[in-house]
């Protein structure tokens, strides 16, 4: 399948670019080729070549080695003649002076993405490329980590080029956006953005950057450099970009539902983690009108005859989506649609593909469980999300029960349906394709946003070993990055979990009462979760009435 024909682009000295285009149109093709990691193609480019012409890249995962500490993986970069280099201001300007010695398992998702921006910034690169580096965050975490790229950015200038899909993100950073078509792609225009930035704060408090804004506000040739928030003159120019400019390239744009996902400035963008295998990663948030729903990860698996695609979202708009995503990757039917729980994220979005013909598979105690709970979804949620959203959707159980174990075939791929014990709800099921060794762990594994407790906190716990002992190399996560690798992406759930029972624990055995148990229970690991507050003191009452009993 050609990506690429007839593209021809250029990127000014020490301009920060931004690639947007549609999803699977070839934007981080485009980059694996410039960095040298794909050299299947015909054509050629041209780099910076000199003797000072060191060239960085800040991947969609933060890629840290465990068993080095956030400085070791920094200063691995360095090549020799920089090795004694004082990287403190560097670590001071992205908030990880605290962090140095840390390991990866111990930072969250937020703050390794800072290890991986620290990591390209310290060897003072000529050419900066940057492939979604803040997919998968939660806004506020993303907003902060943008404003840290660009000051850091403006502090150290040099020539970036940056793939999103995200048409408000590009506004907000770059100096000039190249407008990529549809599959095979080609450049349809660029957008040189004159107007200067905002200087506000990020979102958060920002307490280790006091030097920055001082840095920021320095000229340099082309200009001022101030940071951030999209100002009301860019804004107008988003629209603009996003109905007139961007027609051509994201051609669905103005009809329907998919209208509706790009101008909250969400196009449903699908990874592919592992051959044949794509997943989405849904925003660290509550369920919005804003995020329409989407804020659990999605799953696609393509066989030869057809395809089965793990969870529906939380909206039909989303769904929608997800459908039109998956059509730009294959035309295959799709046969089945695995939820993996209950919850109205995961399952809202089951009417779109009952109605494309998908058979709807579920753990044997899903109808049970949607039974009992359907119609206060439907009802609570409609006050939540607003009565738009909410239209289309139904409860809708699975035909085709999992009892322990089931064998979904795909024609040339297997994919092996699980259902759990009691542990994040009692109708959890996990999905595993062999063919790559990937799992689809739903709701039983959560990265970077808290797990949530609607089953059995020592059900989950009981079980952590013998999920762990699945023969996976990845995982998709029920909420959290597109991938990670296993089984280490249990431990910070892990840890957690033993945190929040340790703390419980001792506030009955000193006889304090559950009113006060969950004020201080688990609260040691505030800053390693978003949602913390949201979920919490949730999680410890449903924890405290189970352990009282134990």
């Amino acid at each position: 399948m050609t990506a690429l024909k007839d593209l021809v682009f250029e990127v000014r000295r020490d301009e920060f670019a931004c690639l947007v285009g549609p999803s699977g149109c070839g934007k981080t093709t485009t980059l694996r080729i410039l960095l040298g990691l794909d050299t299947d193609f015909s054509g050629s480019f041209q780099l910076p070549r000199n003797e000072d012409s060191r060239i960085a890249a800040v991947f969609q995962e933060p890629i840290l080695l465990p068993w080095r500490t956030v400085e070791q993986n920094v200063r691995l970069a360095l090549p020799k003649d920089m090795r004694d280099t004082d990287l403190t201001p560097l670590f001071d300007s992205l908030g990880l002076s605290q962090m140095r010695s840390l390991y990866p398992s111990e930072l969250s998702l937020g703050l390794a993405r800072r290890v991986a921006v620290a990591r390209a910034f310290a060897i003072e690169p000529a050419m900066l490329f940057l492939d979604e580096p803040f997919v998968s965050l939660d806004e506020q975490t993303a907003e902060r980590l943008r404003y840290l790229v660009l000051a850091v950015w403006s502090a150290r200038p040099t020539t970036a080029l940056m793939v999103t899909h995200n048409v408000r993100e590009a506004l907000m950073l770059s100096d000039r956006i190249i407008l990529l078509s549809a599959r095979p792609a080609h450049v349809l225009g660029y957008f040189d953005i004159r107007i200067p930035r905002e200087t506000p704060q990020p979102a958060g408090n920002e307490r280790s950057c006091p030097l920055l804004p001082a840095k920021i506000s320095r000229h340099h040739a082309r200009g001022t450099r101030p940071a951030m928030r999209i100002s009301p003159t860019r804004r107008q120019i988003v629209k603009g970009f996003a109905c007139i400019g961007a027609g051509a390239a994201f051609a669905p744009c103005c009809r329907g539902s998919w209208t509706r996902a790009m101008a909250a400035g969400r196009e449903m963008k699908l990874i592919e983690i592992a051959d044949g295998v794509h997943a989405f990663s849904g925003a660290y948030e509550l369920m919005s009108p804003a995020n329409e729903g989407a804020i659990c990860n999605l799953g696609l698996i393509v066989g030869n005859e057809a395809a089965a695609i793990v969870d529906s979202g939380g909206s039909i708009v989303e769904a929608q989506a997800f459908l039109a995503a998956i059509r730009e990757i294959t035309d295959r039917p799709i046969r089945y649609l695995v939820n993996t729980h209950m919850h109205p994220d995961h399952i809202f979005g089951n009417a779109v593909f009952r109605d494309a013909g998908a058979i709807i598979v579920g753990h044997h105690n899903l109808p049970r469980a949607l039974e009992a709970r359907g119609d206060f979804y439907l009802q609570s949620y409609r006050e939540q999300l607003g009565d738009e959203l909410m239209k289309g959707i139904e409860i809708i159980p699975p035909s085709m029960l999992v009892d322990e174990r089931l064998e979904l075939d795909l024609g040339g791929r297997k994919i092996m349906l699980r259902a759990w014990k009691p542990a994040h709800t009692d109708n959890d099921l996990t999905a595993y394709d062999a063919t790559t060794k990937t799992l689809f762990a739903g709701d039983l594994v959560f990265l970077g946003h808290l797990p949530t407790i609607d089953g059995s906190l020592l059900g989950w716990m009981r079980q952590m070993k013998e999920l762990a002992a699945v023969e996976a190399d990845r995982v998709v996560p029920g909420h959290g990055p597109a991938s990670a690798r296993w089984p280490d992406a249990l431990q910070p759930q892990e840890r957690y979990f033993e945190a929040l029972a340790a703390d419980l624990r001792k506030a009955i055995a000193a006889g304090i009462p559950l009113s006060e148990a969950v004020k201080t229970a688990g609260q040691d690991d505030r800053d390693d979760w978003s949602l913390f507050d949201d979920f919490n003191g949730r999680n410890a009452t449903a924890a405290y009435a189970e352990l009282e009993w134990e």
